[in-house]
Parts: C-alpha cells; sequence; structure tokens
C-alpha cells in the first residue's frame, strides 16, 4: 500500500506535490492542536479557576475564623437535657428556628449524624453556636463544603443535647 501511495504521489506533478504536502501538514498541524494543544490548555484553564476558588475559600474561612474559633470555644459548655429523643428534638427544633432545612437525621448510639445540603454558612456557623452554648449539644466531627458565594453542604456528628 505504501509503494502504490508513493507512486501515486511522485506521478504528480511538482505543484500538486507541493499542495499535497501542504495538506499534510496542516492536517498534522490540526492534529496535534486538537489531540494535545486543546485538551492541555483546557486543563490548564480548569485548573486556574479551581486554585482561585480555592484561594477565595481560603480568604474567606479566614474572616470568619473568629466565628468558628467562638464556636469550637463553646462547645466545652456543660449538656443542659440528657436522652436520644431530648438531643433530636432540640437538633431538629432549633434548626427549624433558625431557618435551616436538615435534609437527614440519623441517631446513632452517642451521637446524631445531621446532613444539610443547601445552607448559609453564617446561619450555619450561628446556629452550631446556638446548639452549643444554650443547648450543650458538642460538635465531635464536621464536614462542611463551599458550594456557593456563602452557600455550604454540611455533614455534623453531635454529641449531647
Amino acid at each position: 500500500m505504501w509503494t502504490s501511495l508513493t507512486a501515486k504521489f511522485y506521478a504528480l506533478s511538482p505543484r500538486d506535490q507541493r499542495a499535497a504536502i501542504a495538506i499534510g501538514l496542516v492536517l498534522v498541524l490540526a492534529l496535534i492542536y486538537s489531540q494535545i494543544m486543546l485538551p492541555s490548555y483546557q486543563h490548564y484553564i480548569s485548573q486556574k479557576r479551581n486554585y482561585q476558588d480555592q484561594l477565595a475559600l481560603n480568604s474567606w474561612l479566614a474572616e470568619n475564623s473568629s466565628v468558628l474559633e467562638q464556636v469550637s470555644l463553646s462547645s466545652t459548655v456543660k449538656k443542659n437535657r440528657t436522652g436520644k429523643s431530648a438531643a433530636l428534638s432540640t437538633i431538629s427544633e432549633s434548626a427549624k428556628k433558625a431557618g435551616i432545612e436538615l435534609n437527614r437525621i440519623e441517631p446513632h448510639a452517642e451521637r446524631v449524624v445531621v446532613a444539610i445540603d443547601k445552607v448559609s454558612f453564617t446561619d450555619l456557623l450561628e446556629w452550631l453556636q446556638l446548639l452549643s452554648v444554650k443547648h450543650g449539644v458538642d460538635i465531635s466531627e464536621a464536614s462542611i463544603n463551599r458550594i456557593g458565594e456563602n452557600l455550604a453542604s454540611a455533614r455534623l456528628s453531635l454529641n449531647g443535647g
């Protein structure tokens, strides 16, 4: 097959040979661009955007560090209620009053796991501080993810109440 292609190429006039070479170079360059350069550039843009989002999150957390410290320090307040049902009702009632929708509440042996899909970060911290200070609910584990401007999703493991 290769020999038949080279024979056909040499059968062309010099002008047609140059045109065929130019077309071949254009195809090779288009292939390199579409398969190497474009995906690399798209990945670069994606990572640059991710980096900028992480910088914004870092500065946002730095601005709200005092609130986070208050919530952390107030978790040592003594508990004023006992029992799993009291903890469940305390958590759900205080969330309703704070305007926070709890998507899932899972009672476990000594803790309650709460999932919240979309909440204002500030409202979440104020609610956690209220739970800790007023109701004696401690936060044993927290996973809070930023999902937008001042919006977060959270999975919390709460003790006491």
